[in-house]
Order: C-alpha cells, then structure tokens, then sequence
C-alpha cells in the first residue's frame, strides 16, 4: 500500500515508486535470463522521465526478444495494482487527486490503481503523538480515525 500526501509531487513519486517495483518485479522473474537483465538494466539507468513510454512498451521490448517472457510480463503486471492511501487530506477538493493519480499510472505504467481511501488532516493526530498515544485508541471518534477504520474494513472486505 502506497501513502501520500494530496499534492503533484506526491502524484510524480508515486509514479516513479510504482514503476520501480514494477520493473524489480519483472527483473526478479527473468534474472536468469542475461538478453533480459541487460534490457531490464538499461531501463533502471535511465532517468525515470526516459524510460519505456509505459509498461506496455516495455513488455513489447521483452516479447521482441523472448515472446514466452512477453506472456509472463503480462500475468505479471495484470497481478499487481498499486493500493492508494490518500494522507492528510484537507477537504473534498483533494479527492480530485485521485482521478489525476489514476490518469498519470495508467498512461504510464498501463496499470490500474486501487483507491482504498482517504484519511483527513487532523489536528487530534498530532495531539496523540505529542502525548504519546495511540491516535485510534485516544481520539477514535476523530474524522481522520474513521477514516482509517474504514480503509481497514475495505482492505478486510477486498484484498
């Protein structure tokens, strides 16, 4: 599960954080394929602005040069979905993130993203920790405690 912060940068970070699992992924599974690793390792030394336009050009790439690693790459993406937290939302107008989030992953790493949730800024957080408590046990009732046990009974109802 990845978390942020409601903000472009947060959106950009997001992108290069998923790519790079997603590639570590695709590597792990080919590393014992050495035409593989070398295209796998000419893709992390570029700046993450010129890698391949999207996963699904890079799996174009690996089917050029083995089609039964094209089909695995497939399978592989198509099982794994970035889990989305939103942190420390201000208002409703920060939701509208997401949609950005979602746009930018699936134009560029031509995969989809799970929004699990949304959780508020929230002046009672910084409270429990400046107390030393838990934030659920000591202010359970705050907006930004129910907003993290609602992303728990979506991830129990989901994942």
């Amino acid at each position: 599960m990845v978390i942020n912060m409601p903000d472009r940068s947060s959106i950009y970070h997001n992108q290069i954080a998923s790519a790079d699992i997603l590639l570590r992924a695709i590597e792990k599974a080919f590393s014992s394929r050495p035409a593989l690793r070398k295209l796998l390792a000419d893709e992390f030394r570029r700046p993450s602005h010129r890698q391949a336009d999207g996963l699904a050009d890079l799996k174009m790439k690996v089917s050029a040069i083995d089609p039964e690693a094209g089909e695995k790459t497939a399978i592989l993406l198509a099982q794994i979905r970035p889990r989305v937290v939103f942190n420390r939302c201000k208002n409703e107008a920060d939701f509208g993130i997401c949609e950005d989030l979602d746009a930018v992953i699936a134009e560029s790493l031509s995969i989809a993203v799970d929004d699990f949730g949304f959780v508020y800024e929230d002046p009672a957080v910084a409270e429990s920790i400046r107390m030393g408590k838990a934030h659920l046990c000591s202010a359970s009732g705050s907006a930004a405690a129910e907003a993290v046990f609602e992303i728990a009974r979506r991830i129990d109802q989901y994942w």
